[in-house]
């Protein structure tokens, strides 16, 4: 975009370190590496928005090689319909960019502008077919932040840099590599951004008149935001929003739940309207999944969750959370999944254990924690649980932490790296225990589950201790004859 400046898309900086990047220029003769100085996103926490704000730049330690040359920006990206046709740039599959291959062959793609979309959930950003619409026709992970060129006004210039796959826009899937669908993001917009934070002069063709603002890209995540009923969250989000990222993930479960039965082209309008046509639906998502599988984005705003009246099973995935107590007003939750360590930071407002009150859950999974942070869990304000199942633990899960006098109408407990540091437990009966699981993959020893009272746990029928060494024979002659038999021999 200048001569030590490139633009790229936000998603591929994973990494804050400048040091881990290195630009190729795969057509220079020979000096076809760059080292970068600094880089920005438009949002740092991008990820959450995600296919929104998917832009960066990239500085370069000096310039750009022969035979590279600035491109120019389309300013008015607004002015090319559908059908139009765009050539994007990227890596051929079988010769990726990477520093120490000595071929990275770049290939030209034809694709067609099939939809563009700005509203407050999709904001500047186009969809795109290939115009050979096979298998292997599309982009791929590698082509992340690739250009995409329109001819325009006798000149090839940059319409837009490519986002990937999203399945707003793919029918609900998230189509694989060579897909023909791809979604990009819209440059010209972005001119004042680009420009004021990098201290670089782009040459633009034909300005847009509706740039879009450095305060409204840069503006800073707020819960202070205020809403006077449960649907302003869907029609009324802006970016600044805390509750952005539960909001849009809302909106995409609908996508999946309603996919068999509305046609794709309609899904993008769901989050066109900001769900105005979709409120009815919202209310009755039975399952969620919040948060992204390597924790790498924090989905911490709860409070639109209110809508979910009935909700039944709700999976956590993120790290922190705001507005944990919207789960006392969810008649309906039943299977509540925690996966991952939850730090408890109370100073900021983010969900804390003892906090965790909700009169109808009946199962509770917890995996990958903190031992530590089960300390503070009051059984009490789970009345109706029935199932509680601990594992992958990170370290040995002491039996203290689980008060025996508030979990009276559990009846399978499944706990894996579990170890007595109390001498006796449970306190009271546990008259309503019929499933027992113990399982150690640390190789515990017979000592750590030695204070368990069998006589407290009289209607249990079944039970499994995996992983622990014991002794086969002697620890299944101090259980119930009924249930001596399970007791197997154990893995080393």
């Amino acid at each position: 975009m200048a001569k030590d400046l490139v633009l790229t898309a936000a998603h591929c900086l994973k990494v804050d370190d400048t040091g881990v990047y290195t630009v190729v220029f795969p057509e220079s003769d020979s000096d076809k590496l760059r080292v970068i100085t600094e880089f920005q996103k438009v949002r740092e926490d991008s990820l959450a928005f995600f296919p929104n704000f998917d832009l960066a730049w990239i500085k370069l330690v000096g310039e750009a090689p022969e035979p590279y040359r600035p491109a120019a920006i389309l300013g008015n990206s607004s002015a090319i319909v559908p059908q139009n046709a765009l050539t994007l740039v990227g890596a051929a599959n079988d010769t990726p960019c990477h520093p120490t291959d000595a071929v990275c062959r770049m290939v030209k793609l034809g694709m067609r502008l099939t939809s563009t979309w700005s509203s407050p959930h999709l904001i500047n950003l186009a969809v795109v077919d290939s115009i050979r619409p096979t298998d292997n026709s599309g982009t791929c992970p590698g082509d992340s932040g690739g250009p995409a060129f329109i001819h325009y006004q006798g000149q090839d210039v940059v319409y837009g840099v490519v986002a990937g796959k999203d399945p707003i826009f793919t029918g609900g899937i998230a189509t694989s590599c060579g897909s023909p669908t791809s979604v990009l993001t819209r440059v010209g917009e972005y001119q004042d951004w680009i420009e004021e934070t990098s201290g670089r002069s782009l040459n633009v063709i034909d300005p847009s008149s509706q740039k879009l603002s450095v305060d409204f890209l840069s503006s800073t995540l707020s819960d202070e935001i205020p809403y006077t009923q449960w649907q302003d969250w869907f029609t009324k989000p802006m970016p600044n929003d805390s509750a952005w990222a539960t909001v849009h993930k809302l909106l995409e479960q609908i996508v999946l739940e309603y996919k068999e039965s509305i046609d794709p082209k309609e899904i993008p309008t769901i989050f066109q309207s900001g769900g105005t046509e979709w409120i009815d639906k919202i209310t009755t998502l039975r399952s969620l999944t919040l948060g992204f599988p390597d924790q790498s984005v924090a989905i911490e705003d709860l409070r639109p969750l209110i809508a979910l009246k009935n909700l039944n099973d709700l999976t956590f995935l993120a790290r922190a959370y705001k507005g944990m107590n919207v789960l006392e007003v969810l008649p309906a939750l039943q299977t509540l999944s925690i996966v991952g360590r939850v730090v408890p930071r109370q100073d900021q407002g983010l969900f804390t254990w003892n906090r965790l009150n909700v009169p109808s859950l009946e199962t509770l999974r917890l995996s990958q924690i903190m031992p530590s942070q089960l300390i503070t869990l009051d059984w009490s304000k789970l009345p109706k649980l029935k199932t509680l199942v601990v594992s992958a633990p990170l370290h040995k899960v002491g039996i203290s932490w689980l008060k025996s006098e508030g979990l009276t109408n559990l009846e399978t407990l499944q706990i894996q790296e579990l170890s007595c540091d109390i001498a006796v437990w449970p306190t009271v009966a546990l008259p309503k225990l019929k499933s027992l699981n113990l399982r150690s993959t640390a190789g515990l020893t017979e000592s750590e589950i030695a204070c368990l009272r069998w006589d407290l746990m009289p209607n249990l029928s079944e039970i499994s201790v995996q992983g622990y060494r014991i002794d086969s024979a002697s620890f299944a002659a101090k259980l119930p004859k009924n249930l001596g038999y399970q007791i197997k021999t154990p893995t080393p």
